[in-house]
């Protein structure tokens, strides 16, 4: 468990599942167009960190929990949840 996003964040990253972005991007349109693109890569693509946006003072998290995030980094107790839990048992969400 973490004790907070940038202690999972860290993880993320010492576990090589997160990319940094330090060119400067548009945050309403280029971002988007970046995590769309990694996202949709074989397998997921990993987390993503814009660093500091044009106009922000915060860097920007996106994709953290995404197919790539490895499910004993993720905050919370996933290995309780189960399929039968899901609304949907067909639904390909399910952890296994």
């Amino acid at each position: 468990m973490f004790n907070d996003l940038n202690e999972f964040i860290a993880a993320l990253d010492k576990a090589r599942e997160l990319a940094r972005v330090t060119d400067s991007v548009n945050p309403d349109l280029e971002s988007a167009a970046v995590t769309d693109r990694v996202s949709k890569a074989p397998g997921g693509g990993p987390a993503l960190l814009f660093g500091r946006p044009p106009a922000f003072d915060l860097p920007a998290a996106v994709h953290l929990f995404g197919p790539r995030a490895p499910a004993s980094l993720a905050p919370g107790p996933l290995d309780a949840w189960r399929c039968s839990d899901w609304p949907d048992p067909l639904s390909s969400s399910c952890l296994p």
